[in-house]
C-alpha cells in the first residue's frame, strides 16, 4: 500500500494539528485521494459541513497531487469551487485530486468529493504557481512527509 502524504502541523494535512481536517492522502495513479469523515467542528449548520471545509479539502489535495506529479511545491493562485450536493457531518468522503496541465507559468489541477455512492458533491479547479527555493524555505520548509 502507497505511504500516506502528510505533514506536521498543516491545517488540511497535519497529523499533529489538533484543530486541524489530518487529511492523509494516497497515490492513486496520476492522482491523490483521500478518504474524509467531516468532524463535528467542520459544521456549517444542522448536520452540513461548512463549504469551507470542501474548499480547504480540494485545495490541499489539488496542491498535493501537482507536487507530486511536478516535484515541485507551490502555493494556490486561485481556485474555484462548485458545489453539488452537501457534506454530511459523520458521513465518510472521497476526495480526489489531480495535475491538470502544466503552463509555462502556472500548474492547472482538479479535484472533486464524492460521497459513498459515487455522487460528486463539490468539484474544483485550481491555477498554482510553483515556489522557488528561496520562498519554499521561507514559507513552506519540508510540508510534505511521507509516513
Amino acid at each position: 500500500m502507497p505511504k500516506a502524504i502528510t505533514s506536521k502541523d498543516c491545517y488540511a494535512c497535519g497529523r499533529d494539528n489538533v484543530h486541524g481536517l489530518r487529511m492523509r492522502m494516497i497515490p492513486d495513479g496520476d492522482a491523490v485521494r483521500c478518504r474524509f469523515v467531516p468532524p463535528p467542528h467542520a459544521r456549517g449548520f444542522s448536520r452540513v459541513a461548512h463549504g469551507g471545509i470542501h474548499a480547504a479539502l480540494l485545495d490541499e489535495a489539488i496542491g498535493v497531487a501537482v507536487a507530486l506529479r511536478l516535484g515541485i511545491k507551490s502555493v494556490t493562485a486561485s481556485l474555484s469551487v462548485t458545489y453539488r450536493l452537501p457534506m454530511i457531518i459523520g458521513k465518510p468522503v472521497v476526495v480526489r485530486a489531480w495535475l491538470d496541465r502544466r503552463g509555462r507559468r502556472f500548474a492547472y489541477g482538479a479535484g472533486d468529493i464524492r460521497d459513498a455512492r459515487g455522487r460528486v458533491i463539490a468539484e474544483a479547479r485550481a491555477r498554482l504557481v510553483g515556489l522557488r527555493e528561496r520562498h519554499t524555505q521561507t514559507f513552506v520548509g519540508r510540508a510534505i512527509e511521507r509516513k
